[in-house]
Parts: C-alpha cells; sequence; structure tokens
C-alpha cells in the first residue's frame, strides 16, 4: 500500500513537548502523598531526575531506572485505587501547555491521526486520550495480577529500542505526516515524519537540537502557526 493511500498519524512526545515538567516523578509524589507509593522508592525516582537533571547519570539510564522503581514502588497497590487517583492525578493537572489543545484541534482538523509515545505511565495517558480524543497512546506499562500491581515491568516506550518498536509498527500502518519531540531520544518520532517539530522551550536556551534534516525549531509562542502552515503546505501539494 502507498503511503498516499494510508490514514495519516502524528507521532508524538508528551514530557516537554506537549506537557511541562517530568510526569512520572510528579505522579509518584501524588501517589506517595496519599500512601499508595513506596515512600522509600518515591525518595530513589527523586534522586534520579536530580541525577539526570545535574549530569550524573545518562537520559537512558534515568528512563531505564525510573520504570524499574515505578513498578516496585506500584507492587501490592490495588488497581482500582490507583485508576481513581489517576483520575483525580489528571483532572487536576495544570502542567499541559497551553498551546496543546489548539494544537490536536489543527491536527484532528486535517483528518491526521494523533499517537502519543511516553516514557509516562499508561494509565495515564488513558485518561488524557479520552480527554483530548487522541488515536493511540504508548506509555510505560507494568505488571498486573487478580487486580493488584506487581513489581514488573512490561514495557518502557521511553527507551529508545522500545520507541523504534513502537514506530515500526505505526509506520507499516499509517502515513506519518508530522513528529514530534523536545530531546535527541525522539529522533525515532522526527525521521518517518514530513513535517518534524522541535520543542525548544523559552527555559531551555541551550538545549541541544538534533541533527535531523528539515528540522522545524518551535516554542510554545511560534508552534501553533508553524504547524497551521506545514500542514497547509502539505495538504496543497
Amino acid at each position: 500500500m502507498k503511503n498516499t493511500d494510508k490514514e495519516r498519524v502524528a507521532l508524538l512526545d508528551w514530557d516537554g513537548t506537549l506537557r511541562a515538567g517530568y510526569e512520572i516523578t510528579e505522579w509518584c509524589n501524588f501517589l506517595d502523598e496519599r500512601g499508595y507509593f513506596e515512600k522509600e522508592v518515591g525518595i530513589r525516582q527523586r534522586t534520579l531526575l536530580s541525577n539526570y537533571l545535574t549530569g550524573k547519570i545518562t537520559f537512558s539510564q534515568a528512563v531505564f531506572d525510573v520504570g524499574v522503581n515505578y513498578a516496585e514502588g506500584l507492587s501490592g497497590q490495588k488497581l482500582k485505587d490507583i485508576m481513581i487517583l489517576a483520575r483525580q492525578f489528571v483532572e487536576k493537572d495544570h502542567a499541559v501547555f497551553k498551546f496543546t489543545s489548539a494544537f490536536f484541534e489543527i491536527l484532528h482538523s486535517n483528518k491526521i491521526k494523533l499517537v502519543l509515545i511516553s516514557n509516562t505511565p499508561q494509565l495515564l495517558l488513558d485518561k488524557y486520550k479520552k480527554q483530548f480524543k487522541l488515536n493511540e497512546v504508548y506509555g510505560l506499562q507494568t505488571g498486573e495480577k487478580s487486580g493488584t500491581f506487581i513489581n514488573e515491568v512490561i514495557i518502557n516506550p521511553g527507551l529508545t529500542e522500545a520507541k523504534k518498536k513502537i514506530v515500526a509498527e505505526l509506520v507499516n500502518k499509517y502515513y506519518v505526516v508530522l513528529g514530534m519531540g523536545d530531546t535527541h531520544h525522539d529522533v525515532p518520532l522526527l525521521e518517518p515524519a514530513k513535517i518534524r517539530l522541535f520543542m525548544k522551550p523559552h527555559d531551555k536556551p541551550n538545549i541541544s537540537i538534533p541533527e535531523v534534516p528539515e528540522l522545524k525549531v518551535v516554542d510554545e509562542s511560534t508552534v501553533i502557526e508553524t504547524v497551521e502552515t506545514a500542514v497547509a503546505n502539505l495538504s496543497n501539494r
């Protein structure tokens, strides 16, 4: 099947791209404060983020360890309890960038499906999927047995190899018209796309930009105009 015969899709990162901050750490803190996360593991999670931000560990190591710690800290909790808390957390979430809803609407109106790929926990992304009418979401999944979480990581899409595998499956299924991320580790989302966007927030002026052909660097103030123009030009070809 030719690309033009396939449904069109956008492959999108979440943290730092469409939402500020590091959601998994915030979520673990939220659970910890309410007695639903192992406190010692919660401390390790916060230390991991600090070590990454200060350059003591690599991004890949941080993403791997955060996933392992998350599974450990959640182990033993009841699925039904955590799902209630996930709904409460997302309802109170004010970290989603102000442009995100408009960005999604532009893609929706141009019949471009929306796919998020992130190391944000799947049970949170499922809530955003409903809220923003997303088509597919791929997040950190941990094990569950008989309604109780167990200490097992099933998949962590924040890891490069897992992300590449998901993208490869999506490329076979869809025509990737847009990819968007905010770090070098999002290059697998950018490479197959016709429109390649890199989010460079104002508060990160020294962030390194990946060497990807025809990459458009945007920030919160320019992303909407950039995507409107790029999608319109794509439709006119």
